[in-house]
């Protein structure tokens, strides 16, 4: 009987569980969430190789966009949102998979991460519900946080104890990123 690992299900799902690929979702996600400048973006757009591809119908309405109009940055991102509701997916959404996928890939800081999601999670300036996100990431997070408080960064053993702790809460982020990974699958299915 051929089983596949956890890792192998998560590397294998990863590809599949975005919209666009990863040349498209690494410029939107992190545009989308005051990451990327506008202008980047916009050299992004004219020499992206997929782009045409990827967004077949929205290919036009992106090239044709005024980079330098005053509200630029906002209606790009209205657009970007657009488009992903085209395909009948919330861009907020599509955030969260995104920070998922590429933390269960390391392609992303595991303790960021879990910052970003517990601030989602906590969300109240949006009407998006983000309810499916674990609390736990929140309680990590918060842990985290802490760790600066208690630790005296002069104190080798202080620094000692800081780093296996940091260590032990990126394997907790790791283990519970991993069950959220499939909840997320089976929510895409």
């Amino acid at each position: 009987m051929n089983t596949l690992t956890l890792d192998e299900i998560i590397a294998k799902s990863g590809d599949n569980m975005l919209l666009f690929s990863d040349s498209v979702s690494n410029i939107f996600i992190p545009f989308y969430c005051d990451e990327y400048s506008i202008s980047d973006f916009e050299i992004w757009t004219y020499s992206s190789p997929t782009i045409e591809t990827e967004l077949q119908n929205n290919y036009i309405d992106l090239i044709s966009f005024d980079f330098n109009s005053k509200d630029a940055k906002y209606r790009l991102k209205k657009l970007i949102k657009n488009i992903y509701r085209n395909h009948q997916i919330a861009i907020e959404e599509e955030i969260v998979y995104w920070l998922v996928v590429n933390m269960s890939n390391d392609e992303f800081d595991l303790i960021t991460g879990c910052e970003r999601l517990a601030r989602l999670a906590l969300n109240d300036i949006s009407d998006y519900d983000f309810s499916f996100i674990p609390r736990e990431y929140i309680g990590l997070e918060s842990l985290i946080e802490d760790l600066g408080f208690y630790y005296n960064p002069k104190d080798q053993n202080d620094v000692i104890e800081k780093t296996k702790l940091i260590e032990d809460y990126r394997n907790q982020i790791k283990d519970l990123n991993k069950e959220f990974f499939l909840k997320l699958i089976r929510r895409r299915q």
